[in-house]
């Protein structure tokens, strides 16, 4: 596992990915399961699991 700030992350990880994942993992109640970064081909991609539907709106 990869520390960065405070969270962990498997060495498998887009680079690209953990800025991102860091500021979303940062929100009470999620938690990012999946990313990628497309690697030139596309969009950056980020899966995430919620405990409550109301933090959506805090995500959009």
């Amino acid at each position: 596992m990869k520390m960065t700030g405070h969270m962990k992350y498997d060495g498998k990880m887009d680079p690209e990915c953990i800025a991102l994942c860091d500021a979303i993992n940062r929100i009470p109640g999620v938690d990012t399961t999946e990313s990628c970064c497309g690697h030139g081909n596309g969009t950056f991609r980020v899966f995430f699991h919620i405990e409550d539907q109301r933090t959506v709106s805090i995500l959009l």
